[in-house]
């Protein structure tokens, strides 16, 4: 009589509730916030630059800062939910969001050929450069990503004390709408400017150290 009751009653009973959590636990899994992040295997996935200034503007108008971070990235929305990027950060220090103003051309000259006059050396021009055109591939916040979606494109921090950023792994947070994630991003290579800056970029700077 009871294991008809039983079979009659108590199971099904179990069987709904195991099948509800089971629903349940799918949707959870299914719409939590998770990203994931790539680089390319290539050399120039993540440089760190410092690039030619031309003048307080040029490449860019953080004339205070030698140094650039450059790196080519692929960011995926593994959730069944559309997610929001508001922010990078690099090593918890360097930003990369809405207010950042990155240029669409970096060039860094290698090696420079001297141009002297009367004994002095009045320019330098020619030489070996690099050149990385950027243009319109930044992938700056805000970004909203759709479910199940991936997006490709470059990041941009600046900094002034070299020894805040190096090859290897450093770490990478992404600020979103739904969670603050955090992975290891390798920068690969290094390429410093021999260019000097120019006089009226040195006068903007001496005049701001006091």
């Amino acid at each position: 009589m009871i294991i008809e009751y039983l079979k009659s009653n108590l199971i099904p009973f179990v069987a709904l509730i195991v099948s509800l959590a089971t629903f349940f636990i799918t949707i959870f899994w299914r719409n939590r916030a998770k990203i994931g992040f790539n680089q390319l295997n290539d050399t120039n996935m993540a440089i760190i630059l410092k690039p030619d200034r031309i003048d307080t503007k040029t490449p860019d108008v953080y004339w205070n800062s030698d140094f650039r971070v450059i790196m080519d990235v692929i960011i995926t929305n593994k959730s069944a939910l559309p997610i929001s990027i508001i922010e990078f950060t690099l090593n918890n220090q360097f930003k990369f969001n809405s207010y950042t103003r990155p240029s669409s051309e970096y060039t860094v000259t290698l090696q420079a050929t001297k141009v002297e006059q009367d004994g002095m050396v009045t320019h330098y021009g020619g030489g070996r450069k690099r050149t990385f055109p950027i243009e319109d591939t930044w992938l700056q916040p805000m970004i909203d990503i759709p479910p199940y979606t991936s997006l490709r494109g470059h990041l941009l921090f600046r900094f002034n004390d070299k020894s805040d950023v190096h090859i290897g792994n450093n770490t990478l947070r992404i600020i979103t709408s739904r969670k603050t994630f955090s992975f290891q991003v390798k920068i690969t290579e290094e390429l410093f400017s021999v260019a000097p800056s120019p006089e009226e970029v040195r006068k903007v700077r001496d005049s701001n150290l006091f």
